[in-house]
């Protein structure tokens, strides 16, 4: 038998599933983007914390007869994560919230897959230091996850970018380091005084 294919293209969220977290908005975008890209699914992990908001939101996708094309992992411990991450093709958390630490962004830029996130917090930092995925506000999703739902070759070099930037940048060894450079570069500063 012939090997198996590429699975097909997914999208992925991993938060707590509150309305201030977005999923609504990539619900919306994924309903406007499965009848163009007829096998992409939609992966969803994440403690639901307001069951009204979910409850919505699955009766929408159910609505669009694409019940069958949605994942829920419901809460995933440590192992599962990166394996539930590894089974997206693009992750996006297109959050309401400026978020000061974005882990799970961090943790799918770790696992190599693209991210595409909005211009808030400490994502546009994140993306400019790992070069691992896109900003797009509310009204560019749609079309910046098509653009990368049609370009297999940028997936994988965001993939790529992203688990190498967030080793250079967010491991223990590249902070550890980065901090060695700066005490090395104050302790410097302070003999030419």
């Amino acid at each position: 038998p012939a090997p198996p294919g590429p699975p097909p293209p997914s999208l992925g969220y991993l938060s707590v599933i509150i309305p201030p977290k977005g999923l609504d908005r990539l619900v919306a975008a994924f309903l406007a983007l499965a009848p163009t890209h007829g096998e992409l699914r939609l992966r969803v992990a994440g403690q639901v914390l307001n069951r009204r908001y979910w409850a919505g939101l699955k009766r929408q996708i159910h609505r669009a007869g694409l019940a069958s094309r949605l994942t829920f992992a419901g809460e995933v411990d440590a192992a599962d994560k990166r394996r539930f991450l590894q089974g997206c093709g693009l992750f996006c958390l297109p959050t309401r919230i400026p978020e000061a630490r974005g882990i799970a962004v961090m943790e799918a830029l770790a696992a190599g897959v693209p991210v595409v996130v909005p211009p808030v917090g400490v994502f546009p930092e994140l993306l400019e230091r790992t070069g691992g995925g896109l900003l797009a506000g509310p009204g560019e999703l749609v079309e910046t996850l098509e653009r990368l739902l049609d370009d297999p070759a940028a997936r994988a070099r965001l993939g790529q970018a992203g688990a190498a930037g967030v080793a250079r940048h967010y491991s223990v060894r590249g902070m550890a380091q980065a901090m060695l450079e700066q005490i090395t570069h104050a302790v410097a500063g302070a003999a030419r005084a």
